[in-house]
């Protein structure tokens, strides 16, 4: 339950539809409201834009082009081999861009993959069928994303 008291008047003195009242629409007790709604307003968007099915994409937001994987690894290899005794920050640093570096393939292998599926869905018959679908953020659904853009 939130802790603040809810409005349940507007401004008029006219109590408020659930729905219509910020405080309850963007507060914990509405989460599930909000969660159903990250469904439902893309359907229709889909619905509206005659796209009858989607391939998602998920993944990991901090996965890393093979560009940025290369450059970040770059930056503190130096550093790295040039220091006598490193520390262990510039070691775990190291460590995780090394790892970032390796990972960046499953970048490359989405934007590869999201490329076919969207080359192949426009050769069917039927259109808007196998549209990629991702959130819209870094890492993989950026990947996705570019390979769909890449393939029309």
């Amino acid at each position: 339950m939130n802790k603040k008291k809810l409005p349940h008047l507007d401004e008029r003195g006219i109590p408020y539809k659930a729905y219509d009242n910020a405080e309850f629409i963007h507060g914990t007790d509405a989460r599930t409201i909000r969660i159903m709604s990250e469904f439902h307003e893309p359907l229709a968007r889909f619905k509206q834009n005659g796209i009858r099915n989607t391939v998602v994409f998920y993944g990991s937001a901090r996965t890393l082009s093979p560009e940025a994987g290369k450059k970040k690894y770059k930056a503190i290899e130096g550093k790295y081999k040039t220091s006598k005794k490193p520390s262990p920050k510039l070691t775990a640093e190291f460590e995780k861009a090394k790892c970032d570096l390796d990972m960046s393939r499953y970048y490359r292998d989405a934007e590869k993959l999201a490329f076919l599926l969207t080359d192949w869905g426009k050769s069917l018959d039927i259109p808007s069928r196998f549209v990629i679908c991702s959130g819209g953020g870094p890492g993989i659904m950026e990947a996705a994303n570019r390979g769909a853009r890449r393939a029309g």
